[in-house]
């Protein structure tokens, strides 16, 4: 049987590529995102590594309000207990930092980066210490009220050369300032596609938080003691009242590596939902397909049962066939995952989004996860046909007909309103301040009684429906729709990918009217 089964699965080789297709789609896109996700997050996990190389210790404030989207806003903290700092044992060098809103504006007058969801605009500090995140790479240090340092990219961007006035849109309203210098993030000339103003400490805290403060202080140290032993002596040093904490550079390089995973994770969890979704209607098509060929092999299948075979041996077989569409289609799903993810940076890339990458991160899981969707799918679409299948009589290889297999559509209609009353439910309690998980189960509780009703009201609709059809085609039009009405089950598991699509585009576009409006 087992020998049978390859063989039938190599003989038919048009319902193997077609298949295959649906598998290679979703897994495709779950793969892309897998490798996306890897590969970005190594990126900053090293990028974050180099640029905090040089801080052993990190001193911010204790006081922070949580925002309303995540995240955290912290207080200032203030430049005067920086020479604090300076004099603790082990100290080598010890600097400002500000992480805040600039926007700088092109020499057209328009702001340079995406308006409207583009990547995010900076403005920070520029010092000579050696604790500070910024390198110049051309000019100077901007020293002084009226200098300005621009990252490379958006010198590049926006035409900058040394020696131009640079208008920049801050806390404190706009200014013109003379650019100085360039400068680069660690090695790189701009993180995300980002833009960034810097000045002098003085002018950063001034203009773009508060003056007297910064967010936080960069401290290198003397390799003398320990990060941690270091941070405890600049906590001893600092007083009580000035609500301050000390982190290892360790510390805070982890942290920011978290904060930027979280961020990403959202975006790939969108896309790994999506990608589930393509393995959802792509299982229609496999159930489709594995239902019309248990179907044309009703007398094959009889005979073998004739001579021998039992109603197992016959399920298997088929079953064998999903499992190896599923392992192939997916393993060239994973392969054009991978170019997937590449097209995915050059999207973000046209928008603003300019990720740097050291290159590809294919790790063993994103595989493995790949496999198991790709193949679980594959074999759940193919266990009812490969079910029927194996219930087909000896005596039916005698038949010219097909068996009979419709379901009790009383039981089918029972249970698609009842997982429809369910479903509405949970969207009523979704709207009265219900968990999310509620509003989702809602969902798929309505989704899924569609689609249990569907054989149920297909035949009646595609008998209403078909009525102009027959009206203005005659003949041809009455056998499309008595052949939609014929075999309701058909006509529903055809309507369900269509039916979803057309949901995922109507949920999408009412999304983006509501955020335009």
């Amino acid at each position: 049987m087992l020998r049978l089964a390859l063989k039938m699965t190599w003989a038919r080789k048009g319902r193997l590529v077609l298949t295959s297709l649906a598998i290679i789609l979703g897994t495709g896109f779950l793969s892309g995102t897998f490798v996306f996700r890897d590969t970005i997050n190594q990126t900053f996990d090293r990028l974050f590594s180099d640029v905090f190389r040089d801080v052993d210790a990190y001193v911010r404030s204790t006081a922070f309000i949580e925002l309303d989207f995540g995240g955290e806003q912290r207080a200032g903290t203030p430049i005067s207990a920086l020479e604090t700092v300076r004099n603790v044992e082990g100290v080598v060098s010890a600097t400002g930092d500000i992480q805040g809103f600039a926007r700088v504006i092109g020499k057209d007058g328009k702001p340079l980066g995406s308006e409207g969801g583009g990547p995010p605009t900076f403005g920070s500090i520029a010092s000579d210490d050696s604790a500070g995140l910024w390198s110049v790479v051309e000019g100077r240090l901007p020293n002084g009220p009226k200098d300005v340092m621009l990252d490379r990219a958006t010198a590049d961007n926006g035409e900058f050369i040394i020696g131009d006035t640079v208008r920049v849109i801050a806390a404190r309203g706009a200014r013109e300032f003379t650019l100085v210098g360039i400068a680069s993030y660690g090695d790189i000339s701009s993180p995300g596609g980002a833009t960034f103003a810097l000045f002098d400490q003085p002018t950063a805290s001034e203009f773009l938080l508060e003056p007297g403060f910064v967010d936080a202080f960069l401290i290198e140290g003397d390799d003398s003691v320990s990060d941690e032993v270091l941070a405890q002596r600049i906590d001893a040093a600092l007083a009580d009242e000035l609500k301050l904490e000390t982190l290892t550079g360790a510390e805070i390089t982890a942290e920011v590596q978290g904060q930027i995973k979280d961020v990403l994770n959202i975006f790939s969890t969108f896309l790994i939902v999506f990608s589930y979704i393509a393995l959802g209607i792509g299982s229609f098509v496999i159930y489709n397909v594995f239902s019309i060929t248990a179907a044309q092999r009703q007398r094959e299948n009889a005979l073998l049962r004739a001579i021998g075979a039992s109603r197992r041996q016959v399920s298997r077989a088929l079953l064998v066939e999903g499992t190896l569409m599923g392992v192939v289609g997916s393993l060239l799903g994973f392969a054009v995952g991978i170019g997937l993810s590449q097209l995915l940076n050059a999207l973000l890339k046209a928008t603003g989004f300019e990720v740097p990458t050291a290159g590809l991160a294919i790790k063993p899981g994103s595989l493995v996860n790949t496999m198991i969707a790709g193949v679980s799918v594959t074999v759940f679409a193919a266990w009812l046909p490969a079910r029927r299948a194996g219930r087909v009589p000896p005596l039916a290889a005698l038949r010219d007909t097909a068996l009979d297999t419709a379901g009790n559509l009383k039981r089918r209609v029972i249970i698609g309103l009842v997982l429809i009353a369910l479903g509405v439910v949970g969207l009523i309690a979704a709207s009265n301040d219900a968990p999310i998980q509620v509003l989702g189960l809602g969902v798929l509780g309505v989704f899924a009684g569609i689609l249990v009703l569907g054989p149920a009201i297909a035949r009646p609709v595609a008998l209403a429906l078909g009525k102009p059809v027959a009206a203005l085609r005659g003949v041809s039009g009455t056998m499309a729709r008595q052949n939609a009405a014929r075999n309701p089950k058909r006509t529903s598991r055809t309507a369900a990918p269509v039916l979803l699509g057309v949901a995922l585009v109507t949920a999408f576009t009412a999304l983006a009217a509501s955020i335009r409006s």
